[in-house]
């Protein structure tokens, strides 16, 4: 689609939008920032075109050859963009939420909360930077909680301390693509640490939690069934096969 968009037949209605890519696989926590914010149904459509306040005016999923009507018809429907106050409210908003979010050290939604307001957006120079500031609040708070999950694999004097730390790595490595060098620091340490035949087995059982967890989280149901199942069939008698019991007890009560 980011192909199609690039084209110059696509050049004037696509300057009418504020266009955000959200990765529904990878970055779960913007996935359902962007549907709380915006009131999206659970399926993930191709294309959601919302109003600057708030209302989706368009949802559902458009063949690329037919993107530049579906683009022209809507940008009549979601109206003028937000006025230059409007947008410095919604960045104020965010970065006082993901202040407040790290603050609690939950680096992670915060990190996802400004996925939705990219710095090239913001409305002047002062919020740019205070954007800055907080990308490297948020940047810190994971580089340490990596140093913290990289200790627990290695010295941790339990097996659940030792999953701790491997799942910890999953999920930042998972939720946290596109701050390049958290992810990379994360994928680093994992990649590392396997290189020890005795840590392997818990990057294992904490890749296949990580992947069933993002499946129950979006309601792919049976997925998270069967990777919790697999985590049973493979890792018997561990620590992993313990939650991933748990959670299929969960899933089969809601269900």
């Amino acid at each position: 689609m980011e192909r199609f968009l690039r084209e110059d037949e696509y050049e004037d209605v696509v300057a009418k939008f504020v266009y955000v890519h959200i990765w529904k696989d990878t970055e779960k926590e913007a996935y359902e920032a962007w549907r709380r914010r915006y009131k999206s149904p659970q399926t993930f459509p191709l294309i959601n075109v919302a109003k600057p306040d708030g209302k989706l005016v368009y949802c559902q999923h458009a063949p690329e050859w037919t993107l530049h009507e579906v683009l022209s018809y809507n940008a009549k429907e979601a109206g003028e963009g937000l006025s230059p106050a409007e947008m410095a409210s919604e960045f104020k908003d965010a970065l006082e939420e993901a202040n407040g979010l790290v603050d609690n050290g939950k680096f992670i939604s915060a990190y996802q909360t400004l996925a939705v307001f990219p710095a090239e957006l913001a409305p002047d120079a002062k919020t740019a930077e205070r954007h800055k500031a907080t990308s490297k609040r948020i940047e810190e708070a994971a580089m340490a909680k990596i140093v913290e999950a990289k200790a627990l694999v290695e010295n941790g004097d339990t097996e659940a301390k030792r999953l701790d730390g491997a799942y910890q790595l999953e999920v930042i490595c998972g939720d946290m693509k596109r701050m390049e060098k958290v992810r990379y620091r994360a994928d680093s340490d994992i990649r590392t640490l396997q290189f020890n035949w005795k840590l392997t087995d818990y990057f294992r059982q904490a890749s296949l939690l990580y992947k069933a967890r993002g499946a129950a989280r979006r309601e792919k149901v049976e997925k998270a069934k069967k990777l919790y199942q697999e985590v049973l069939g493979k890792h018997k008698g561990t620590e992993a096969a313990k939650r991933a019991f748990d959670r299929l007890e969960e899933l089969e009560r809601k269900s």
